[in-house]
């Protein structure tokens, strides 16, 4: 809902009309058209959805066309190779439906997603939005501050192979998924070798 403000902005600026605004009866620089934002839509649970749409269709966007067109395997399940564009493809149908939501336009994007999104997405009555709060913790264990060891715990599950190994990236991603799929070395405090209970130690 687009309403005409004086002296204060409350919600997105619209420019254009408020331009138009602006001129029309004699020239006012304080007059502003902005899309009021509905409170009731815009909550820290809504505005973590819509930031997690965003960044997966971003993620979807920078897929390599390698990658797009070649395949995932599931380790943990013994499935067999499975296209990854029938599963990239699955997943942006699902957020062309979810983006035609006219609530959408009622809810901001947060720039960033804080401690409260996140606790009040876990506590709701709606069990999607828990859901929602550990995908945003996987994506930035893994997409904005990623370990290794985090990248291994996916790795270990999901094999992704390229269509091609024709060039030096496409060996280079099977060389990561193999040293993903590589058991973590044991620390030297629990080697079978240096533990106190080894009778290479204990000398039993």
């Amino acid at each position: 809902q687009a309403v005409l403000y004086e002296g204060q902005v409350r919600g997105r600026i619209l420019w254009p009309a408020t331009y138009k605004a602006r001129y029309n009866d004699g020239f006012n620089p304080n007059r502003y058209v902005c899309r009021q934002v509905n409170q009731r839509y815009d909550t820290p649970e809504n505005q973590l959805l819509k930031y997690l749409m965003v960044k997966i269709d971003d993620c979807l966007r920078l897929l390599p066309e390698t990658i797009r067109r070649g395949y995932y395997y599931q380790t943990a399940a013994g499935q067999p190779l499975q296209a990854i564009a029938e599963l990239s493809a699955q997943m942006e149908t699902s957020l062309n439906h979810l983006w035609r939501n006219v609530r959408l336009a009622e809810i901001s994007t947060p720039e960033y997603i804080s401690e409260q999104h996140l606790l009040k997405a876990q506590t709701v009555r709606f069990e999607e939005y828990a859901h929602a709060a550990r995908l945003y913790r996987r994506y930035h264990a893994l997409v904005l501050q990623p370990s290794w060891s985090a990248l291994q715990t996916v790795g270990q599950r999901v094999v992704c192979l390229p269509a091609h190994t024709d060039s030096t990236w496409e060996n280079d991603c099977i060389a990561l998924s193999a040293a993903l799929l590589r058991p973590p070395p044991l620390a030297p405090d629990h080697s079978p070798l240096t533990t106190r209970h080894s009778p290479l130690v204990t000398g039993h």
